[in-house]
């Protein structure tokens, strides 16, 4: 079992982290289906469609249906965050990554970890 402790994020006007802190919960990532992120190529390298340059994102589905967001990055220093968030955010997240809604039959294609 990996244990990942889930964090409260709050971003500024401009999306960059304000302030970062650990909750009381957490997630077994081994038990979760993981779906990637879409990329597209620049010309020089693979872009996330979520955000900015060198920075990525995946969303995990526990087995209790809850929805967790990581996002990470390619700079010096920056930290992983594991963030919950709604059943709507995560179908946002699924239908921009070329995903089909979760409340559909055959819902949404699965990717291995």
């Amino acid at each position: 079992m990996k244990r990942i402790q889930l964090n409260k994020v709050e971003k500024d006007e401009y999306g960059s982290i304000r302030s970062l802190k650990n909750t009381a919960n957490w997630f077994d990532v081994e038990a979760t289906e993981k779906y990637k992120e879409k990329t597209y190529w620049d010309g020089h390298n693979h872009r996330s469609v979520n955000c900015d340059r060198n920075c990525y994102q995946s969303l995990y589905e526990t087995k209790s249906g809850n929805w967790v967001l990581c996002n990470w990055n390619d700079y010096s220093g920056s930290r992983t965050t594991y963030e919950s968030i709604n059943k709507d955010e995560a179908n946002e997240w699924l239908i921009k990554n070329g995903y089909n809604l979760i409340d559909e039959p055959e819902a949404v294609e699965k990717y291995e970890i």
